[in-house]
């Protein structure tokens, strides 16, 4: 095989995934079912950062979880279309830009092929509330796959 022949292929796999991730970001859904609602909506109300020795009660809203999401899709995307997120297996997703450092950890969950996904948000996390960074959980030796944005 030529040069030419394999840097064609290359760039046609590359375009070929590139629209696997459009069409994955494009079909989202994101779902919060109803016990799943009360925990991430007590998790919401739960945080509060100390400054200057008077504790300041941090509130996330939705806008900002969907702000989140929407700011991750193409990555999570990605992850999907690699098999780095497979369905049923929990991930964590991470704002690091972010001034309350939110942190979710969500549910995948494939509706139909690759290309149609349910992400459950089962609990909602501030870092800057805590001051250290989301526990990872450990399955099989291996840890949750983290996504920062």
């Amino acid at each position: 095989m030529n040069i030419k022949t394999i840097i064609s292929e290359q760039l046609l796999l590359e375009i070929r995934i590139a629209q696997i991730i459009t069409t994955i970001a494009n079909n989202f859904t994101v779902v919060m079912d109803v016990e799943d609602t009360l925990h991430y909506n007590e998790r919401k109300h739960r945080h509060e950062f100390v400054s200057k020795n008077t504790k300041v009660p941090i509130y996330i809203d939705d806008v900002e979880v969907v702000a989140l999401m929407e700011k991750a899709k193409k990555n999570i995307a990605g992850k999907i279309a690699n098999n780095a997120i497979r369905d049923g297996e929990s991930f964590v997703l991470a704002d690091k830009t972010g001034p309350k450092k939110i942190t979710l950890a969500i549910a995948p969950k494939m509706l139909k092929d690759k290309t149609q996904w349910e992400l459950t948000i089962m609990t909602i996390y501030s870092e800057l509330a805590s001051g250290r960074p989301f526990n990872i959980r450990y399955t099989n030796n291996k840890p949750q796959l983290l996504i920062k944005v």
